[in-house]
């Protein structure tokens, strides 16, 4: 019983991890794709927490499970300001004729 509910974790986590992989050579459907795979991992990850590192309440807390979907969401927001920055910076940038690409 237990293998069948770690599946869909597990597969999640794959996703996950693939598409923080692809990242660099994606543009914004990369970020949404982490974005959205790290929120499904954080309501997924019950089968393979582990263990609990801050404890808000009796039935709530931080887990070892939760950190990679928190890391990719820092990631995936990390990529969208860059990709934000690189698209108004190179607006501003193409009338000077000094900067080179």
């Amino acid at each position: 019983m237990l293998h069948t509910l770690a599946m869909p974790a597990a597969l999640t986590l794959v996703a996950l991890l693939v598409s923080t992989a692809i990242l660099p050579y994606t543009q914004w459907a990369g970020v949404v794709a982490t974005a959205f795979f790290s929120g499904l991992w954080i309501l997924a990850n019950a089968p393979m927490e582990g263990d609990v590192l801050w404890v808000w309440s009796t039935t709530h807390g931080l887990t070892g499970g939760d950190l990679a979907g928190l890391a990719g969401i820092v990631i995936a927001g990390l990529r969208a300001w860059w990709l934000y920055r690189r698209t108004t910076r190179g607006k501003s940038d193409a009338q000077d004729p000094t900067l080179t690409v």
